[in-house]
């Protein structure tokens, strides 16, 4: 099953070649429309937004199919699985704070401090596989305690 934004794209005519790039234009049947799709560091901020917002719908839509979900707790969990695990700690986070957001190729590593709701923060690095704007897969690879006095993003 496609996501939501593969459809969408594929109905106004544009290919999964072209998701890389932030502005297309694309056909849709007799008029010509300006397309504005989002960069994959602005897909990730969203998707993380999500559990800030508590808005799951923004993980579905960009979530793929065959997503896989690496932690220690978690190796190799599915889709369905990740929702029923780590879904339901959007509850416990008020927000995060990213400390490095860096694209290299279809991955992004992000590295962000996140403050639960009894005030305690964490800090995790992830690597985030992207294929156009499904994310194919999302990996914890380090978990530790903030570092202070270090801010690369924002």
């Amino acid at each position: 099953m496609r996501t939501r934004a593969a459809r969408n794209h594929e109905a106004i005519g544009i290919n999964r070649s072209q998701y890389k790039t932030d502005l297309r234009y694309a056909r849709s049947r007799s008029c010509r429309i300006l397309t504005c799709l989002p960069s994959t560091v602005q897909i990730v901020r969203d998707c993380y937004g999500a559990y800030e917002s508590g808005d799951r719908r923004v993980l579905e839509e960009h979530l793929s199919d065959n997503f896989i979900f690496y932690s220690p707790a978690d190796v190799g969990i599915d889709r369905k699985k990740y929702f029923e695990r780590c879904w339901p700690n959007a509850e416990l986070l008020v927000g995060f704070a990213f400390k490095r957001l860096i694209e290299v190729g279809d991955e992004i590593i992000a590295t962000y401090e996140s403050t639960k709701t009894d005030g305690h923060r964490f800090r995790n690095t992830e690597v985030l596989t992207f294929r156009g704007e499904d994310m194919q897969g999302r990996g914890i690879f380090r978990l530790g305690p903030p570092v202070k006095g270090r801010n690369i993003v924002d």
